[in-house]
């Protein structure tokens, strides 16, 4: 009876010091970091514009017949297979606010939505400091802006030879990062790559 006693007492001990060190590594009250913590990017380019007229900026170019009729295929395989959003950046041109709406429209469910300019054209370093500033408490963003700015964003950051994103297409990144602020000197894993002609 002792010697059971003795060894609950020192498996105790042991306990004791583990939980203090992974507290004291962790800066936590538990283990629920010692979990990998994956956060998800859905890249999106928008969906066809139209160029037909040309007395309209580029800024306020809207979708054209293809690219609204391309929308509903693309949200319903969003659905399907992507991951639920729970933050959305995009550029604030018409035709990704009428890509964003359009899946919307088709049920891809995009609630919280912030339209900026920065995102407009934007280069690859400028898509990544519009990620940065994302709020740590959204782990499942989406990205809606241009090429060649989104291409060449997913080719350095996924280490690919080479990306061409065509129109409306959408790729799924997983990168292993605590926080938005690590992606600088992190790299993502593509797990899906999906756009109209290809379905």
């Amino acid at each position: 009876m002792k010697t059971m006693e003795f060894s609950l007492c020192k498996r105790e001990i042991v306990l004791h010091f583990f939980t203090a060190y992974i507290k004291k590594k962790c800066n936590f009250n538990g283990f629920k970091l010692l979990a990998i913590m994956i956060r998800n990017i859905i890249v999106v380019r928008h969906a066809k514009s139209d160029w037909e007229n040309n007395g309209i900026s580029d800024h306020e170019r809207p979708l054209n017949t293809r690219g609204r009729r391309d929308i509903p295929l693309m949200a319903s395989y969003l659905i399907q297979h992507y991951p639920s959003i729970d933050f959305v950046l995009s550029s604030d041109s018409l035709r990704t606010k009428e890509t964003i709406e359009g899946l919307q429209k088709y049920g891809y469910n995009l609630s919280n939505i912030t339209y900026t300019n920065n995102l407009y054209l934007a280069s690859e370093d400028k898509i990544i400091d519009e990620i940065v500033g994302i709020d740590n408490a959204h782990s499942n963003v989406l990205i809606c802006g241009h090429n060649p700015g989104l291409s060449e964003f997913v080719q350095n950051f996924c280490s690919l030879d080479f990306m061409d994103m065509p129109s409306l297409g959408a790729i799924y990144i997983e990168v292993d990062i605590d926080s938005w602020d690590d992606i600088y000197t992190s790299k993502g894993n593509i797990v899906r790559f999906d756009y109209p002609k290809k379905k």
